[in-house]
């Protein structure tokens, strides 16, 4: 999934967290975890996908 994958994500389910896992993987390497976050804040649902190391209780 590239970046704009993710925003149609978001925009479909707005209230669902999204997890980003095999970022930096060679064969998923299309978008780091450092742009896919800046992505995230500039197009406002950075508060949607937690960072590395966080932990995800639901």
């Amino acid at each position: 999934m590239g970046t704009q994958d993710v925003l149609s994500v978001h925009q479909a389910a707005p209230e669902a967290l999204l997890i980003g896992s095999h970022m930096e993987a060679v064969n998923h390497f299309a978008v780091s975890r450092a742009d896919l976050r800046a992505f995230a804040r500039a197009n406002g649902f950075a508060d949607k996908l937690p960072g590395d190391g966080e932990t995800v209780i639901v």
